[in-house]
């Protein structure tokens, strides 16, 4: 790892379990896994980009690791609760000196506007490159570039059982110590809706904007994806 050069890496954040919607990771919407569907996402990115699935130690996440190296990506398996500490070992193990936050429960985020934040982070040497700092977007189209250090830093601090379970949550309750960039969506009044999978009625939901569709799930733009949400929340 010391002779790699440090990179920017992707992190598919994901566990079996979950208490609103047990299994939901690997459920299928049209044929695919969640998760599947969120790697497809990813690897739209950029080529340059690691992509990496970190789940946690429990044995309910064999099947996740399982899943994800039948798709050819990488495993990191670390802290079941503590999703700073997971982030932290899982970008030391693959040379991450930043990475791409993606939850895995949503399979229609965009992937240009995830690749958008990474480049502008780069650039400008940010620490903390969001688009949920000021709420623009749809639950859904989160999209978060995380600067490594910075959350080493993080990790030290008292922090609260939020905090750990929820990455950024520090960064945003004290904002004014640290260098963040909030992108707003160029389309007004969408904040509103949603195309997260919580529960098991969402995947109706997807799977109507998945059909509404001639091409792929994995061709939707995002304006194809507002449209849609539109008419189906």
């Amino acid at each position: 790892m010391s002779g790699r050069k440090k990179e920017i890496g992707i992190i598919v954040f994901s566990r079996y379990n979950s208490t609103r919607f047990p299994g939901k990771a690997l459920v299928k919407i049209e044929g695919r896994e969640l998760l599947g569907h969120v790697l497809d996402r990813a690897k739209k990115i950029g080529n340059e980009f690691k992509i990496v699935v970190a789940t946690s130690l429990h044995e309910d996440d064999d099947k996740i690791e399982r899943f994800a190296i039948s798709e050819k990506v990488d495993v990191y398996r670390g802290s079941q609760n503590n999703l700073i500490e997971r982030a932290i070992e899982c970008s030391k193990k693959f040379n991450f000196n930043g990475f791409s936050r993606i939850c895995g429960d949503r399979p229609l985020f965009c992937p240009d506007i995830a690749r958008e934040l990474i480049l502008y982070h780069v650039k400008h040497s940010i620490q903390l490159t969001t688009n949920i700092k000021k709420k623009t977007y749809p639950r859904g189209f989160t999209s978060e570039v995380i600067d490594v250090d910075s959350l080493i830093k993080v990790k030290k601090k008292s922090l609260l059982k939020y905090d750990l379970e929820h990455i950024t949550s520090y960064f945003y309750r004290n904002s004014e110590d640290f260098k963040i960039y909030n992108f707003e969506s160029p389309i007004k009044d969408i904040s509103d809706l949603s195309f997260t999978i919580d529960y098991p009625e969402d995947i109706d939901k997807i799977s109507k904007i998945m059909r509404n569709h001639s091409g792929k799930p994995i061709d939707l733009t995002l304006s194809e994806i507002i449209k849609n949400l539109k008419e189906y929340s």
